[in-house]
């Protein structure tokens, strides 16, 4: 157990090794893992290939169809359109101070109240009373939704729009969309 604590070791190589140590314990301890999984980050619990419906169920970013979606002739076409686009906006959010104090909060908000959430409670609390600076939280909360993923950068964009319409369109990457 040691060794999943070892900083030097990469993350998903600890992880990997996680798995690998439960799987051998038995059913018992798989099952108390997803449980625990599921009351500290159920968002991450919900996007488990496992806890995923097939057939009809709908894409939350698109909206297409999961058969849709299969139909797709190259992955890397329809991933990472998000992360990329939040990573050509980091700059923007933290420098340019397009997310104030208030922003921040409803965006936080609204990630922890979506269905299934995006941050879990003990995630918001962070990004929000995190001793550091506006700017500090700010780059937190990006870099945690690009940890978590592309439909967790995709609802992100969606409550921003939403809180703030011109904000968004000012974003680098709308911008470039528009151009183009």
């Amino acid at each position: 157990m040691d060794m999943l604590r070892n900083p030097k070791m990469e993350k998903h190589n600890r992880s990997a090794t996680l798995l690998e140590c439960l799987s051998r314990k038995g059913e018992e301890s798989c099952i108390h893992f997803y449980t625990a999984l599921k009351m500290y980050d159920s968002y991450l619990h919900q996007q488990l290939p496992s806890q995923r419906k097939t057939g009809d169920e709908l894409n939350y970013i698109n909206k297409q169809s999961a058969a849709e979606i299969e139909k797709c002739p190259d992955p890397v076409q329809r991933e990472d359109i998000y992360i990329k686009k939040l990573k050509d906006d980091h700059l923007h959010f933290t420098n340019d101070g397009c997310l104030s104090e208030e922003n921040l909060l409803q965006a936080i908000n609204e990630l922890r109240n979506h269905k299934p959430p995006v941050l879990n409670i003990t995630e918001a609390d962070q990004f929000l009373n995190d001793a550091h600076d506006l700017h500090l939280r700010v780059t937190d909360l990006l870099n945690g939704l690009v940890n978590k993923g592309e439909e967790a950068c995709a609802f992100f964009y969606a409550a921003y729009k939403k809180l703030n319409p011109l904000g968004y369109m000012e974003l680098p990457s709308t911008k470039k969309e528009l151009q183009n």
